[in-house]
């Protein structure tokens, strides 16, 4: 993927966490390799019990972002 597109991780997870899960599944560091930006939980407006991210925030073209997550409340916005 990271070969023709840029390739942003945006977790509401803590950073010391996703920094965690992220390098443990790519030996060596090579994550780094692949992953243009990480985004963590203080970059999301908390709002209740729900971390949600605000895309409108990356600077990015919303109509050419794909999104994978697995809470629909994430993205409120």
């Amino acid at each position: 993927m990271s070969k023709y597109y840029e390739v942003v991780i945006f977790t509401a997870g803590t950073k010391d966490y996703a920094d965690w899960a992220l390098d443990a599944h790519f030996p060596n560091r090579t994550a780094r390799k692949y992953i243009d930006h990480r985004l963590y939980r203080d970059h999301t407006i908390s709002c209740m019990e729900v971390y949600i991210k605000d895309l409108s925030c990356l600077g990015r073209e919303l109509d050419r972002t794909i999104i994978v997550d697995n809470i629909t409340e994430n993205f409120l916005l």
